[in-house]
């Protein structure tokens, strides 16, 4: 596991450093002095930093093997196996049980028309996971409580199609929309029961927008992941109770996932095109 913490790691510290970027840095002065359309500092005016609200149905099997062969008077079999598996969809989920932070920008990559370019859009997004499975009975009289937590940071690259101020960078536009896709490097962590796991991805994914510009642009970010990740896949003799002769396996998948953002445009507030 040693290599998936270090890629966490690793992910976690460009996010932060992302996400400090876009927020301390996000000002066109940064880059130049002027607000000329084609300096790198218009890229600034761009950029964004929200909340996420992933969702994702986990499908989860755990199996149980116990020897009682050794237990004095066991009245139970010597060998009891119990397989559970458990579903949770996204609607199960709820606000308290998920939340991630985004942070990202776009650079202009060509001129479509007077309010709409074409443009690369990377992000960074740093996601929290946790799901109740309840009980699980591995006889009939032994059972366990689990909690799987999960962190998962994203870094979605896409091509974008941007229609309106984001586009034209103008006050006088006040409808947002975008669309897109492109590939997404991932990996997560995993924690459940003592054991842990994760993964190491690179996804592709769709993205749309829709937004408002009021003097502050927001937006409603929607990103869907279709290829399916395994966040744990264990086996070892860890049971409770059976620490010598109990065998426990633990397999967790997770589903295509849908990501909600609900995003601020950092300078939009300076959105003028009679300045460019």
């Amino acid at each position: 596991m040693f290599m998936n913490k270090s890629a966490l790691l690793l992910f976690t510290c460009f996010s932060l450093y992302a996400h400090a970027a876009f927020c301390q840095y996000g000002n066109p002065g940064f880059y130049s002095s002027g607000y000329s359309d084609h300096l790198p500092g218009t890229s600034i005016l761009r950029a964004y930093f929200g909340i996420d609200y992933p969702m994702m149905t986990l499908n989860m099997q755990t199996s149980y093997q116990i020897d009682r062969s050794s237990v004095p008077g066991n009245t139970l079999p010597n060998v009891d196996t119990t397989i559970n598996i458990s579903k949770k969809s996204p609607s199960a989920l709820g606000i308290k049980n998920v939340i991630g932070f985004i942070g990202g920008l776009s650079f202009k990559l060509a001129k479509t028309s007077d309010n709409s370019i074409l443009a690369l859009d990377v992000a960074t997004a740093l996601d929290f996971y946790s799901w109740n499975i309840g009980t699980v009975k591995y006889s009939g009289y032994d059972s366990a409580t689990g909690i799987v937590f999960c962190l998962q940071e994203n870094l979605p690259i896409a091509l974008m199609y941007k229609l309106g101020p984001e586009a034209s960078l103008s006050r006088k536009d006040k409808t947002l929309f975008s669309i897109g896709a492109g590939f997404c490097p991932s990996v997560a962590f995993t924690s459940y029961d003592q054991t842990d796991g994760g993964y190491f991805k690179i996804r592709t994914f769709l993205v749309a927008e829709l937004g408002i510009n009021f003097g502050v642009a927001l937006k409603l970010r929607a990103t869907y992941y279709p290829s399916a990740v395994t966040f744990l896949n264990y086996s070892g003799n860890d049971l409770p109770g059976y620490t010598t002769n109990g065998n426990q396996t633990v397999t967790a998948n997770g589903s295509g996932n849908f990501v909600l953002s609900l995003a601020i445009m950092l300078k939009s507030n300076r959105w003028n095109k009679d300045e460019y």
